[in-house]
């Protein structure tokens, strides 16, 4: 009887070996799924924050291709208005030439 006695507890005592290990290991992959989703939710807020930076990244490069065009086109329109200062000289040039020919040819 004592041996029979001594059997169950021992199958009593392995039972809630078990059961308290079969706790821990839900507990774990309680605390494991919670570990996971947090993981998930910064992985997707960092993915998030990447692709924000990217888009501001890509808006600063349009912004900055914007003003070098910007640049340019000044650029080439003060070369345009030295081009036609140059011209407007010249053609001035010409004129008090001419206007000169002109008053001397009309006193002589």
């Amino acid at each position: 009887m004592q041996k029979s006695l001594e059997g169950k507890i021992g199958r009593v005592d392995d039972m809630l070996e078990r059961r308290q290990e079969a706790r821990r290991l839900t507990e774990n992959t309680r605390v494991n799924t919670l570990l996971l989703s947090s993981m998930q939710q910064s992985a997707a807020v960092r993915e998030a924050d990447l692709e924000e930076a990217y888009e501001a990244g890509e808006h600063f490069r349009i912004e900055q291709e914007k003003l070098a065009a910007a640049r340019r086109r000044e650029a080439q329109q003060r070369q345009e208005v030295k081009e036609s200062v140059v011209r407007n000289a010249e053609k001035e040039r010409e004129w008090r030439r001419r206007h000169q020919a002109v008053v001397a040819e009309q006193a002589a």
